[in-house]
């Protein structure tokens, strides 16, 4: 095992509530066709999170 091979200790809460103040949506919808493109980017931003808290960067490239 070399020097940063594992995952450091963290709060898997608080990393997802930065990622979402980061990379969440940040406006309401105007529209339904906004709404729906935002309920799909939530599912995606939600396997995202899972893969990488998981740390399988394979699935995320296979999702594309």
């Amino acid at each position: 095992m070399g020097k940063g091979s594992g995952r450091r200790n963290e709060d898997a809460q608080k990393v997802r509530d930065n990622w979402d103040a980061i990379f969440g949506i940040k406006k309401e919808p105007k529209g339904l066709a906004e709404k729906v493109w935002n309920d799909k980017m939530k599912d995606y931003q939600t396997d995202v999170e899972k893969n990488l808290i998981k740390g399988n960067s394979n699935e995320l490239s296979e999702q594309t």
